[in-house]
């Protein structure tokens, strides 16, 4: 990163095409996260919350490396192979 811009915001990372695979053997969420900051990211940590009736349920993070300024990548977030009943998914991203 050039010391001349800030550090990448939540903001900054746009994330769209959340899907959840609800396999009782290996549930996940992906989708994919676009880089709209001005330069490359090294590391971005992108976090699945569920929730169930506005509770916490389950949290969990997965990364992308080498996120190109402009790029568009593809993630997989693996859950816990119990993971418990949930009525939303939220997913959100921050350098890392």
């Amino acid at each position: 990163m050039d010391s001349t811009n800030p550090a990448p915001r939540s903001s900054d990372f746009y994330i769209s095409g959340i899907t959840e695979n609800k396999s009782s053997l290996f549930p996940s969420v992906s989708g994919e996260i676009r880089n709209d900051y001005p330069e490359d990211v090294d590391t971005v940590a992108v976090t699945a919350i569920l929730r169930n009736k506005g509770g916490l349920v389950e949290a969990a993070t997965s990364y992308v490396d080498n996120l190109s300024s402009g790029s568009t990548r593809g993630f997989t977030i693996d859950l816990s192979d119990d993971v418990l009943e949930h009525d939303s998914v939220e997913v959100m991203a921050q350098s890392w």
